[in-house]
């Protein structure tokens, strides 16, 4: 836990859901958001990447905002759409796991409907509210209560850390991607930040400059499709089956397509779109290597 602006998680999922949005033909809005708040910021992030995806999702026209309200001692976040809504009786079961309301077949390739079960679970984990408001035809809202954090701790934090450490000496990040270019591109910037770095065009080279390197990777970095109609998901995955679960991965895209990155985004794997600025690639690398079991921000 520790106290954090919230518009940097904000910011965060900005860029990684306006591209969807837009790719519907929905606006979406951030709401200018200056408080602070007490949270760990990684969990908050999933709450919250959780229910924006939801509202897409369910959003044919109109707007999906994000927006923080200031209460007594503590912080209200929204998430409004103007979606199909919800009625009374499926707004009880919507927390539940496996549940869709588009998907009464339990078609796979819709997801598994454990995203809002995901988020119960973490806010009663941290002991945050939740609440829901919804009218069927006119769109949903969902709210989640934060404790009010000290901007005074955020300053005390920044003045004694310059720059996030990577801890990056001997790290292996695995890079793969069908582009060259993206590759030496990747090697040059992490090289340059410490890492010993690996790149591939496929996840069988990857498997092969991995058993000649005689270790996994500590983290992997892939592009969302790859040749011959693979995908990083799938290269990801594959090498959690040899090298152990706990290896964090991450996607890279310049994909737009509304179906490729919501299956990115199903799976769990945060998404950064292309070009990557290098110091949205820092932070969020720094984010995946602290959410390894034996590692801590």
């Amino acid at each position: 836990m520790e106290d954090f602006p919230l518009a940097r998680v904000l910011e965060n999922l900005e860029g990684e859901f306006r591209a969807l949005a837009e790719q519907k033909g929905l606006t979406f809005r951030l709401l200018p958001c200056s408080v602070v708040v007490q949270s760990d910021p990684l969990l908050l992030e999933r709450i919250l990447r959780n229910l924006i995806s939801n509202a897409i999702r369910y959003t044919e026209t109109g707007r999906v905002s994000v927006g923080c309200r200031r209460r007594a001692g503590w912080v209200e976040v929204q998430v409004r759409d103007t979606g199909r809504g919800i009625s009374d009786e499926a707004i009880e079961h919507i927390f539940d796991e496996f549940q869709q309301l588009d998907n009464p077949e339990r078609d796979r390739a819709k997801g598994l409907g454990l995203g809002l079960a995901i988020v119960k679970r973490l806010c009663d984990l941290l002991d945050y509210p939740l609440q829901v408001q919804s009218t069927p035809g006119k769109g949903s809202m969902f709210c989640i209560g934060l404790p009010q954090g000290r901007a005074e701790a955020v300053v005390e934090r920044r003045s004694g850390m310059a720059v996030p450490s990577l801890r990056a000496a001997q790290r292996l990040v695995l890079v793969i991607d069908d582009e060259v270019d993206i590759l030496d591109g990747m090697r040059e910037i992490l090289q340059r930040w410490g890492f010993v770095v690996l790149v591939a065009e496929s996840l069988q080279q990857a498997e092969q400059l991995l058993a000649d390197c005689g270790r996994g990777p500590d983290a992997i970095l892939a592009d969302l499709r790859l040749r011959d109609h693979h995908t990083g998901i799938e290269a990801i995955e594959a090498l959690q089956a040899t090298y152990g679960s706990h290896v964090p991965g991450l996607i890279l895209t310049g994909d737009t397509a509304p179906e490729r990155l919501q299956i990115a985004g199903a799976a769990g794997y945060r998404v950064l779109h292309k070009p990557v600025k290098p110091a949205r690639l820092r932070v969020a690398l720094q984010q995946l290597l602290a959410s390894r079991p034996d590692d801590s921000v």
